[in-house]
């Protein structure tokens, strides 16, 4: 099936987390590859560096950023590619692409900082009228108004953030034009479907390797094993580089399928209708149009128009 990620059709949301569990499993040996690549040099960093001096903590945090982008850009493009790409070919694609990944990681990043942020002062000024009463009431009162606004902001924020890394990964747009992209295709999904989605992707692509992180923080803490951290950093990067964003892929792809749907068949329409009179060379065209099937058609169409965008990249999406 010539569609990226094999999706020809809205999917439901339990649909979406089975076929991400199923891309995951199977391409696993190209995904392993790309996890072991960022968690093998981060693990041995942090064992051999001491990350508390401030110049050590500020080269690691930008090579892990750098080294993150490329190797998350070519998650992305092995879980949407119709035939499993080798380790180098997803690469080289990510990395024409890596200036513009990058900057829409930032943008992304920003994004969701300005929401937490806000979150977080509307929390402080909700404790203002509470001072006089103690500070109990005060820290009920900011938390109370945090959970709210976490609740009710947090997961389109975490919706828009993480799908806009495949926009731009898979259709070239700039980061801009990726991140306006996510806002539009989150609102066109409408409140509650947004929310659940990203709740989704905050459960499968973010909680996990916090959760797990944390944990092996405390008992590295404990115990003292320099090596567990090597451990949690193979770990920890399956969980968020690896399914975290093989799930932002498929929820990313699914919704351009869902709501621009009639705007890609009326492309195929066309490219199908210029096929069949004009030959690659220009030439006019005596053939037929093919027999086959309308729904066959129209998924090889779909695998076409996502393949022929501007500085398209050699990978068959």
């Amino acid at each position: 099936m010539n569609l990226p990620a094999g999706i020809d059709r809205p999917l439901s949301i339990p649909e979406i987390v089975d076929r991400s569990v199923t891309l995951a499993v199977r391409r696993w040996r190209t995904l392993t590859v790309l996890v072991l690549l960022e968690a093998v040099p981060d693990g041995i960093a942090r064992l051999f560096i001491p990350m508390r001096a401030a110049p050590a903590l500020f080269i690691w945090i930008v090579a892990l950023v750098l080294v993150g982008t490329l190797l998350s850009g070519a998650v992305v493009i092995t879980t949407a590619a119709v035939a499993v790409p080798s380790v180098d070919t997803a690469l080289r694609a990510s990395a024409r692409r890596f200036g513009a990944l990058l900057a829409v990681l930032l943008l992304a990043s920003g994004y969701q900082g300005l929401v937490v942020g806000l979150i977080a002062a509307c929390a402080a000024f909700a404790t203002l009228p509470f001072e006089g009463a103690g500070r109990l009431a005060s820290l009920v009162a900011g938390g109370v108004v945090a959970l709210v606004g976490l609740v009710a902001l947090l997961p389109r924020a975490t919706l828009v953030a993480t799908i806009a890394f495949p926009i731009v990964a898979l259709e070239r747009v700039s980061p801009w034009t990726g991140l306006m992209t996510a806002f539009r295709r989150a609102r066109n999904a409408g409140g509650r479907r947004t929310w659940l989605l990203g709740l989704v992707l905050f459960a499968l692509a973010l909680a996990p390797g916090l959760i797990f992180g944390a944990a092996m923080d405390k008992v590295i803490e404990l115990t003292k094993i320099p090596l567990l951290e090597l451990i949690e950093e193979l770990i920890g990067d399956a969980m968020a580089i690896g399914f975290g964003m093989v799930v932002s892929t498929v929820v990313s792809i699914e919704m351009r399928v869902r709501y621009e749907g009639a705007d890609l068949e009326a492309a195929i329409d066309h490219a199908e209708a210029s096929a069949s009179t004009v030959h690659p060379n220009g030439d006019p065209s005596s053939a037929p149009m093919s027999s086959a099937p309308a729904s066959r058609r129209r998924s090889r169409g779909m695998g076409q128009i996502w393949q022929t965008q501007p500085n398209t990249d050699q990978i068959p999406l």
